[in-house]
């Protein structure tokens, strides 16, 4: 039964992989956890791993082909449950949709008057910050992270939560799992020890090219990567929601957050500073366990709870808002302050 299942499972994920793969946006952002590497060789994603968008095709027809096979021959034992049920928003949720919708507004236009020459305002993303930095290039990109990284002595790790554009992706993805029947908040895989060893190998390997580049160092508002089109940034969006959707229910919710990103990984090291915090009010605490059962990073909240804090100071909190919606005594709120 095993092996019928990871067959059927390999077909899933490369199929899902290839789908990934057909758009520019793919060795985007996403493939930055694993740059620092190539960074550190004189190189980086875009110009190793591009032979992924001649090929992205094989791997969908392989896939396809090893979904087909897994099912003529080892068909799913059981009827099939299709239903999908979805939750109502709570507040917060619906806070953050708002936002989400905000942040990839604002970049569509950026990419439209681009486009239309109108700006030449180059790309901020994390991706225009490091391979430009990995050359002693610096602009835009590189002030809008500096402030950003800045920033989480005001927000926290509030960034991770209400600006990232792999966010909404996740966030539904989550969902999409919640309404199945499956539950992406439970704990499968716990080497949070990760995103720390993938944040030092990009700093260590972004500081390493600084000092080999120290002498041509350049600084210009011009600075920056062009932007890929609108439907480019459209598609990679769609494209990379099925693995998400795949990746979600075998590695958690919010695994990129958790695991693999070193731009958060970065904000987690001092996120505890941050201003913007969930409160604890401890009288009103009855232990139901509800708040951590919906916490997106599998934060521990009732520890902090236990030793009578007056709020949640953790490195993975990400000040989503989710348990305290879900607190049904109102023990917990979101707000500034220590």
């Amino acid at each position: 039964m095993k092996t019928k299942k990871n067959i059927l499972i390999l077909g899933v994920f490369t199929a899902l992989f290839g789908l990934a793969a057909s758009t520019k946006e793919f060795l985007g952002c996403i493939s930055l956890p694993i740059d620092g590497l190539f960074y550190l060789a004189g190189t980086n994603s875009h110009h190793v791993l591009a032979f992924f968008l001649d090929i992205n095709n094989f791997f969908i027809i392989a896939g396809f082909l090893i979904v087909v096979f897994s099912l003529m021959f080892f068909p799913p034992e059981g009827p099939l449950n299709a239903s999908l049920k979805f939750e109502k928003w709570n507040t917060w949720k619906k806070r953050r949709a708002y936002a989400h919708l905000l942040i990839c507004s604002l970049i569509m236009v950026h990419i439209v008057l681009f486009e239309a020459g109108i700006t030449k305002f180059p790309s901020i993303c994390p991706l225009s910050f490091a391979e430009l930095g990995n050359v002693g290039v610096f602009g835009p990109a590189a002030a809008f992270w500096a402030a950003m990284f800045l920033l989480v002595f005001v927000f926290g790790r509030g960034l991770c939560a209400w600006a990232c554009v792999y966010t909404p992706v996740q966030e539904r993805s989550a969902e999409i799992l919640k309404a199945a029947g499956m539950d992406p908040n439970r704990k499968k895989f716990k080497r949070r020890y990760i995103i720390y060893l993938l944040t030092v190998l990009f700093w260590f390997a972004f500081i390493f090219n600084i000092i080999k580049h120290f002498e041509n160092l350049n600084f210009s508002p011009n600075n920056g990567l062009g932007l890929i089109s609108m439907w480019v940034f459209i598609a990679g969006l769609l494209t990379i929601f099925p693995i998400t959707v795949f990746l979600t229910h075998y590695f958690g919710n919010r695994f990129f957050c958790k695991y693999l990103c070193p731009i958060g990984g970065t904000m987690a090291i001092y996120n505890r500073f941050g201003l913007l915090r969930v409160k604890i009010n401890n009288s009103k605490c009855v232990d139901c366990s509800k708040c951590e059962k919906n916490c997106q990073m599998g934060v521990e909240i009732s520890r902090h709870v236990r030793d009578s804090g007056a709020s949640i100071k953790d490195s993975s909190c990400i000040a989503c808002g989710d348990c305290v919606d879900s607190c049904p005594t109102k023990a917990l709120k979101l707000g500034f302050g220590s």
